[in-house]
């Protein structure tokens, strides 16, 4: 399975998160919602520019995120119970 996080936003294409994307790095390990959050975090801290007043919508997407991961970590989990 290959693990990809990617940002949408009003611009006319998306961005995806590089350090995020290396496949092979995540390869046979679970995702770990923290560390993505972290890296997200730190991958808009380098590149978005929000307008005033908008600086909670990147907060908001890193932790959307981490959620996203947790609760597929929690789906998986049930599968493989079943």
């Amino acid at each position: 399975m290959q693990h990809s996080m990617m940002k949408g936003s009003n611009a006319l294409n998306r961005r995806r998160l590089k350090e995020l994307n290396d496949e092979r790095a995540m390869e046979g390990t679970q995702p770990v919602p923290q560390k993505i959050r972290e890296l997200i975090n730190k991958e808009l801290d380098r590149h978005a520019h929000p307008l005033p007043r908008n600086a909670w919508k990147l907060d908001a997407v890193s932790g959307l995120a981490q959620r996203a991961a947790e609760e597929l970590i929690r789906a998986s989990s049930r599968r493989d119970q079943n």
